[in-house]
């Protein structure tokens, strides 16, 4: 930014439909300054081969938003050079989130694979997937209900991917 005047904070927002955006940060303005200043914030929560929209808002001390051009941007082709299981997004969620994971090219056509969520205590609360997929990138929803469709309460859960001899884990809230 050249300048600023009356700025409290920027937010960043993502979306995959550019319809429905998530903050993804929140970053301190300077107030009032005729200095430049320079704003940096890396996304580590994308995947590979899908499409996202990024808006900047700047807020001023009274909380009014000013809303700046919508940017596009897409990440590289659906193959997946290792197994992955990306940061589930939004974190923390309520009442659903996003589960990827990845799957890289392999002998065969399809692996067999399993998305589970554990609770804090270790207990299984829900299967989100489990069969054979193909190489490339796969995204679920998990709508925070357990096996038997009963709402979980907030907490702290773990994302548990599992395919052969490779298993991955996230935490998420």
């Amino acid at each position: 930014m050249e300048s600023e005047i009356n700025n409290d904070h920027f937010t960043l927002e993502r979306s995959e439909d550019n319809l429905n955006y998530t903050k993804i940060a929140e970053i301190a303005g300077q107030g009032n300054t005729n200095q430049q200043t320079h704003y940096y914030f890396k996304d580590y929560n994308i995947a590979p081969g899908y499409t996202y929209y990024y808006r900047l808002a700047d807020f001023d001390f009274n909380g009014s938003p000013t809303f700046h051009q919508v940017i596009q941007t897409s990440t590289s082709n659906n193959m997946a050079d290792e197994f992955n299981l990306y940061q589930n997004f939004p974190n923390p969620f309520n009442p659903e989130t996003t589960l990827r994971i990845a799957i890289p090219s392999q002998n065969e056509e399809e692996i067999n694979v399993a998305l589970q969520v554990f609770n804090t205590s270790g207990q299984l609360v829900k299967t989100i997937f489990d069969g054979f997929l193909q190489s490339g990138q796969h995204q679920f929803s998990w709508d925070g209900t357990n096996n038997n469709g009963i709402n979980s309460p907030s907490g702290i859960y773990f994302t548990r991917f599992m395919a052969g001899k490779m298993i991955k884990t996230n935490k998420m809230m």
